[in-house]
């Protein structure tokens, strides 16, 4: 299984010109080395999102819009 910070590494590298020196693409909240149970994609990480990627089982939440 891959790990959080393996998934964002692996989507970042493939990004032409992708990783920055100062980015907002980081773990907000939780250990970035747990195993990866499922992943949901949003534009904005709502209290609803969340509530429902919970209820699915994931544990990745990859948002456009700033969580905090």
């Amino acid at each position: 299984m891959l790990a959080i910070q393996q998934v964002i590494d692996t989507i970042i590298a493939a990004i032409p010109g992708g990783r920055k020196q100062e980015t907002v693409d980081t773990v907000k909240t939780g250990d970035p080395a747990q195993p990866v149970k499922g992943i949901v994609t949003t534009f904005l990480a709502t209290q609803e999102v969340v509530e429902r990627t919970i209820a699915l089982g994931a544990n990745l939440i990859i948002t456009h819009e700033p969580t905090f």
